[in-house]
């Protein structure tokens, strides 16, 4: 039996970039995870590293390690093998990136608050435009949205609808073809 070779691990620049301007203690665990992780096992998910996504315009798989998560895509050869991994981003919780709690503008409210009070944050999302992030133990929980009218809901979910979607990449297909 041969010896599976491992796999290329490509980075996009600004995911190089990202990665170097980490603390050297996290960026070298992520290093050693992306190696023995992402260039052996691109697509096995388990709980407590690799995950798969489901929106159709972003990446297709999210590594976590720690504090950090790393965005990615697997490129498929033949016969289904995957044969290289393109890092896309990689963000740190804690430094302010992605997903952290000090997100500027995003208005972060206890769950006993918001059930308490949830009239008053519906139209407080409706008017700021953005999210209402609703914790759990001071973690993100769930997100409140508001719309401005009847259009904004159909508009997101259409946007958020798998077979939509579908709909629109066939399209785009035929249109490319003809």
């Amino acid at each position: 039996m041969r010896a599976r070779q491992d796999l290329a691990v490509r980075f996009a620049p600004q995911a190089r970039r990202d990665l170097d301007s980490l603390d050297p203690q996290l960026r070298s665990r992520l290093e050693r995870t992306i190696h023995t992780q992402l260039a052996r096992h691109p697509t096995i998910r388990n709980r407590l590293y690799i995950r798969q996504l489901h929106d159709r315009a972003g990446p297709r798989f999210c590594l976590r390690v720690g504090s950090a998560r790393v965005f990615y895509d697997v490129e498929w050869g033949v016969q289904g093998r995957a044969k290289a991994v393109w890092v896309l981003a990689v963000v740190s919780l804690t430094t302010g990136g992605l997903g952290s709690s000090a997100e500027p503008g995003v208005l972060r409210v206890p769950l006993a608050q918001a059930r308490q009070d949830l009239c008053r944050y519906l139209k407080s999302a409706q008017q700021q435009n953005g999210p209402i992030v609703i914790t759990r133990h001071g973690k993100a929980a769930g997100v409140l949205i508001g719309f401005a009218s009847e259009d904004d809901w159909i508009e997101y979910r259409l946007r958020n609808d798998p077979a939509f979607l579908e709909l629109i990449d066939v399209a785009r297909c035929a249109l490319g073809d003809a």
